[in-house]
């Protein structure tokens, strides 16, 4: 078992990149997500794994089989508290393709087609949160 801090550049982030070797494995991601107020977002995702996704330690989604990964292969509601919000995503490694597609997209009563991708809320690394991922 290891942790290690991922810091994306692109929506894209080749988790691969980030340990040695291949094979199956059980992948975690952990992010908070800092809301002013109550809103509902979609998390997209891509992905050619099994995936389940855990919101402030409540199950809100899990695949059913892997999918072709693209940006828009699966997409979930999310409902954001005001304040900061516990982001879990699983990922069930079976295929070596360790690439994964990620973003936020703005709700409003939308389908995830129809909206924007969202500028506004961003997955940061603060540093108590790495303190905490990374004690010394």
């Amino acid at each position: 078992f290891g942790v290690q801090v991922v810091e994306p550049q692109a929506m894209t982030i080749d988790l691969g990149d980030y340990f040695y070797g291949r094979g199956e494995r059980s992948l975690f991601l952990y992010t908070e997500i800092t809301a002013l107020e109550s809103v509902s977002k979609w998390l997209c995702l891509g992905h050619g794994n099994y995936a389940t996704i855990f919101l402030n330690g409540q199950e809100i989604f899990s695949t059913s089989k892997p999918l072709r990964r693209w940006p828009g292969a699966e997409w979930v509601m999310l409902q954001l508290q005001a304040g900061s919000n516990q982001l879990v995503l699983r990922l069930d490694v079976v295929n070596d393709d360790f690439r994964l597609d990620i973003g936020l997209k703005e709700q409003q009563g939308r389908h995830p087609h129809q909206s924007q991708w969202e500028t506004q809320l961003n997955f940061q690394l603060t540093d108590e949160l790495y303190q905490k991922l990374n004690p010394t």
